[in-house]
């Protein structure tokens, strides 16, 4: 039963007045605490305590941060199990003696234990309380003498906990999203890992595994241990019994000690994000009924998949055939320019005021003016499937990238754009990366400037 002795402090969410909850992720619509909790399948629960308890470690102290119903209780084999769940309305299991939950932030756990284990509520870092997200910091800078920075999504802050309240030779398995190890906003817990030595290893979730909310992108056990001395990370791949495979060994990850500077002549630069690509970025047919004329629009795209994996350059005629004709979203509104359009002011008047408000367009001094970044020679899929590999071409015609479409600055003639796609589809991205979402993989800004930084040593980079 969760107890409470006093009521407990504010959720780590962002809220505004009268807007309506959603889903994790939203931008629209400000996510309530229920929907960042992501209940976690029991074979999931029992093979995390499989995978931490290997090799006779039997922990005698247990800490969950973000404990939910207590289903972790409910496995493995421990002297005492205490939980943290800041949701008063988390209807608890039957638990055992030797385990309670309180319901209290979990930003109030004290103490040393031998195990951290759990699943922690996901929340995207533009979600999160700045109050809430500037408390975490301070403790964490406190403890541990690093700052996290304030990058970091709430799943990161809860691992960065697990690892502060166990013990020098305690273990951490937490199921979250893989990909803490190579985004840029947790390169501190990174350092602060490998700086211990401990062993980190991830293991990947087979497809069929279904989270309440489907698919969990990046879903994935990662098993920090501390008692063992590595300088490594590895990935392992679960069978659908949730059992590693057997020969398939584990790998090493691309870049896991940090992403590398990006020079001043060739180096990637993630997609736009307008606010809404609902609203910002128009079909054809939206823009003619709008009846806002082609130079108050960027072209832009916001994916390469109706591109087929043959391709290696975005002419104009593959961008009209493929995605104006197609009925797709690849007109961006220019509202940097010096004076708006009557058309695009008239179409913005019209955006409803959860748009303006949310976590993207809220931080603009003017709520609709974002800049467009220069368009790149190449675009890539930062999102792309490990069969088919990482989908690139080169850009002409200038098109504006927008959210997963990353581009790549070439800022010298001697580097031509058609090599540099002839160079990157070579590449076996898969051996290196970590699972994201339905069978894909992703690549990060910091992993790709590694890559362009070794073609730029390459032969093949000179316009011969």
């Amino acid at each position: 039963m969760i107890s409470s002795k006093s009521n407990p402090r504010p959720f780590p969410v962002k809220t505004i007045p009268g807007q309506v909850s959603s889903r994790p992720g939203t931008r629209g619509n400000l996510p309530s605490l229920r929907r960042c909790q992501v209940v976690t399948p029991y074979p999931v629960v029992s093979a995390a305590w499989r995978l931490c308890t290997k090799g006779r470690f039997k922990p005698h102290t247990v800490l969950d941060l973000g404990a939910g119903d207590g289903r972790f209780a409910l496995y493995g084999k421990y002297g005492s199990y205490l939980g943290y769940e800041l949701d008063p309305k988390v209807r608890t299991l039957t638990l055992p003696r030797n385990a309670k939950i309180r319901c209290r932030d979990a930003l109030e756990a004290k103490g040393e234990f031998e195990l951290a284990i759990g699943n922690p509520p996901f929340m995207r870092v533009q979600d999160l309380d700045s109050l809430w997200r500037d408390r975490a910091r301070r403790l964490i800078k406190q403890e541990a003498g690093v700052d996290p920075g304030p990058l970091g999504n709430l799943a990161c802050y809860f691992l960065w906990f697990a690892t502060l309240r166990t013990s020098a030779d305690g273990r951490v398995c937490m199921v979250l999203p893989s990909d803490w190890i190579q985004k840029a906003a947790t390169r501190a817990l990174r350092s602060y890992i490998l700086k211990h030595k401990w062993k980190v290893t991830l293991f990947e979730l087979p497809s069929t595994v279904d989270f309440d909310i489907g698919k969990r992108a990046n879903a994935g056990i990662t098993l920090i241990e501390k008692n063992e001395s590595c300088s490594t990370v590895s990935l392992v791949k679960l069978r659908a019994d949730l059992r590693p495979r057997k020969g398939g060994g584990s790998r090493r990850l691309i870049s896991t000690r940090g992403h590398s500077p990006r020079s001043d002549h060739l180096y990637a630069f993630r997609g736009l994000s307008p606010g809404s690509r609902n609203w910002f970025v128009l079909t054809e047919a939206e823009r003619i009924e709008a009846r806002i004329p082609l130079d108050a629009v960027w072209p832009a795209v916001g994916t390469l998949r109706p591109l087929p994996n043959t391709f290696t350059t975005l002419t104009r005629a593959a961008f009209t055939a493929r995605y104006v004709r197609a009925g797709l979203r690849c007109w961006l509104l220019r509202t940097d320019s010096p004076g708006l359009d009557s058309a695009v002011r008239a179409w913005l008047d019209s955006v409803p005021k959860s748009i303006q408000e949310n976590s993207t367009c809220g931080a603009r001094a003017v709520w609709y003016d974002y800049t467009v970044p220069i368009p790149g020679k190449v675009l890539y899929s930062s999102a792309y499937s490990s069969s088919r590999g990482l989908k690139v071409v080169s850009n002409p015609s200038g098109v504006v990238h927008l959210g997963t479409v990353h581009a790549i600055h070439i800022g010298t003639p001697r580097q031509s754009p058609s090599r540099l796609v002839n160079y990157l589809k070579s590449w076996n991205f898969a051996r290196g990366s970590v699972p994201w979402v339905g069978g894909m993989r992703r690549i990060e800004v910091g992993q790709m400037n590694s890559i362009l930084s070794a073609y730029t040593e390459s032969p093949r980079s000179a316009g011969r």
